[in-house]
Parts: C-alpha cells; structure tokens; sequence
C-alpha cells in the first residue's frame, strides 16, 4: 500500500508547479530589465515541459513492491495490484488518471519555471549597478 505522504507530497509539488507556472512567467514578462534569454527560454521550457510529461505519464512504470505496479509519474496514471505473484493484476483507476498528465505537465513546467526564475534573481543581484550621479551626491545638493 502507498504510503500516507505519498498524496500530500503530490498536493505540495502541484502547489508549488502551479505557482512555478503563474508567477515566474508574470515577474519575468513584467521585469522591463529581464534580458530576453529569459523571456525566451520561459516560452521555450513548454516543449521539453509537454514531451517530459507525455513520457513520465504515459511510458513510465515502476513496482512499489512485487504485487504492486505503478504506471505514470510523478502523478500516477492507474496502479495495479495482485494478492498473489502469480494472481491477476487488478487496476484502480482513479479520479487522478483525467488530469494525470495535466498536473504532470504543471509539475514539470512549474519546476523549471521556478529553477529559471531563480537564477535570473540571483543573477540579477551579482549584477551591480552603478550609482547615479544624483545619488552619489545627494548629500551636497
């Protein structure tokens, strides 16, 4: 049997994929500084994001154990389950099999949103920038 965390870990990687997916692109897209590497790999991240995903979902199984079969990650497709080796496989088949492959693409696109995201800010502060004349001289005015 799955472990108790298994659903509350898929719950927070959605979380955190859906907000890789709204906020990274808004605060990339809006920064008027943001070089347009960024802006086009934030676009760009979508093809390896859907391609990822349509494999993840649809070619990748695994065994939690001998008598339990997973396939699809990180959300799973359908999960079969046997009481014995040599039994017959039993699939359960959930709600989560319709948007598999939806929360999948949100996961992997929200991730990499988030890791491009990061650098650009890193970057961003290691970049210093001179200071203005005014400012400089703000105490002699």
């Amino acid at each position: 049997m799955m472990s108790v965390l298994f659903i509350p870990l898929l719950l927070v990687a959605f979380l955190v994929g859906l907000i890789g997916v709204t906020y990274c692109p808004i605060s990339l897209w809006r920064d008027d500084t943001c070089p347009t590497v960024y802006k086009a790999l934030s676009l760009l991240l979508i093809v390896p994001a859907v391609v990822g995903s349509y494999f993840s979902s649809f070619h990748f199984q695994y065994y939690l154990n001998p008598n339990t079969q997973v396939a699809g990650w990180p959300i799973p497709l359908a999960i079969f389950q046997r009481d014995t080796p040599n039994g017959p496989w039993i699939d359960y088949v959930g709600w989560v099999t319709d948007f598999a492959f939806l929360m999948n693409c949100v996961i992997l696109l929200g991730v990499s949103l988030i890791i491009l995201w990061i650098l650009r800010v890193l970057l961003k502060r290691s970049v210093r920038k001179p200071a203005r004349p005014s400012e400089a001289n703000g105490a002699r005015s």
